[in-house]
């Protein structure tokens, strides 16, 4: 009795399993008929999408596509666009940027020069390294505050009165904000990986808000308002400095700025440059258009490849005899070029008046 009641027990046990098993089964089936279905779906949808039609409504902005993917004539689709990661759109009359958003996979767009009034669609370009839309029309940059690796901007020549839309933009190297109407830098100190800076041309009266800029090799701050540069020695990093057409007397924080190669301090109101002794890595120096008198100071300049001193009241050129590697030179037009015979066939250029003294003296290059 016992022994038949095991054989049904056991019975039973195997039914079960069989059960268990054969449902596994079934159950694996239809999750891979699922999967295969789900994937064959997605397959679907990327032919669907790749097949999508794209359109521009500018018809200049649809050309420069169209000569990026060398494709003349026909319907766009996204498959011919989809891998295009840079756009010269650049000078073609555009005023409309619709259609834009499909080229996801921008890096590098050039639209400068153009006649746009709206960027919204430039928000959808995620990757976008590098942006050109100096010379458009521009009030609003907005839609750039999701282009977050950005890396070079160029948006010189427009109508900004702020940069506030780009003060979270860290990964900017480059800005180009020149010739607009901005008149604070506050946003723009939150950008902390500038090296090169262009905020010419507009109407800045104080700059003292980037001088926390550590990393600032270029600056580029001409024909603004600023009357001081109090704080600048701050910019230890800073190679290139571009200061004609302001209100400057005092340059007095110049004078520990010893990694300066290239200064433009023109066009100011600086009648004594001896505090730019230490410059001694100067390469390029224009000093014209100011009070100056006295050029002593030239004497350090060993590395003096470059001079400006014109429009002023400079009477002694004596200085200039120190700077052997010059190569361009350039001087008031009653100037006594006797110190600068000794460099005969070394000066490659100069003002139209020493140049024509240089030729009769037949040590133009």
């Amino acid at each position: 009795m016992k022994e038949a009641f095991n054989k049904i027990k056991k019975l039973i046990f195997n039914k079960r399993m069989i059960f268990c098993i054969s449902f596994l089964i079934v159950l694996g089936i239809g999750f891979a008929v699922i999967s295969i279905s789900k994937i064959k779906g997605e397959n679907n949808n990327d032919i669907v999408l790749d097949n999508k039609e794209i359109v521009f409504k500018d018809i200049n902005l649809e050309k420069a596509v169209r000569e990026t993917i060398k494709k003349p004539i026909g319907k766009i689709y996204r498959k011919d666009i989809m891998n295009m990661q840079r756009l010269d759109a650049s000078k073609r009359e555009i005023k409309d940027l619709d259609g834009i958003e499909n080229l996801s996979n921008l890096n590098m767009l050039d639209l400068q020069k153009n006649k746009i009034l709206d960027i919204s669609p430039i928000r959808q370009l995620k990757k976008l390294d590098e942006l050109y839309l100096n010379n458009n029309n521009l009030y609003d940059i907005g839609p750039l505050k999701e282009c977050k690796q950005l890396r070079e901007l160029y948006i010189y020549n427009n109508n900004l009165i702020s940069a506030e839309d780009i003060k979270n933009l860290n990964s900017l190297i480059i800005l180009k904000i020149g010739s607009n109407h901005i008149e604070s830098l506050k946003p723009i100190t939150n950008l902390k990986n500038l090296k090169d800076l262009d905020i010419s041309k507009n109407i800045l009266s104080d700059i003292s808000d980037i001088y926390t800029l550590e990393n600032l090799s270029v600056l580029n701050i001409n024909d603004n308002n600023i009357r001081s540069l109090d704080g600048m020695e701050k910019m230890k990093s800073l190679t290139e400095l571009y200061a004609k057409g302001n209100a400057l007397e005092n340059i007095d924080s110049l004078r520990e700025m010893k990694s300066i190669i290239k200064l433009n301090i023109s066009e100011n109101r600086i009648k004594d440059i001896a505090v730019l002794s230490n410059l001694e890595q100067v390469e390029d120096l224009n000093i014209a258009s100011n009070f100056i008198k006295d050029i002593n100071v030239f004497k350090n300049f060993s590395n003096l490849k470059c001079a400006d001193i014109r429009r002023n009241h400079i009477t002694n050129l004596e200085p200039l005899t120190n700077n052997k590697k010059i190569e361009e030179i350039y001087l008031e037009e009653k100037a006594d070029i006797k110190y600068i015979k000794k460099f005969k066939n070394q000066i490659k250029n100069a003002d139209v008046y020493t140049k024509a003294k240089l030729l009769n003296e037949e040590i133009f290059k």
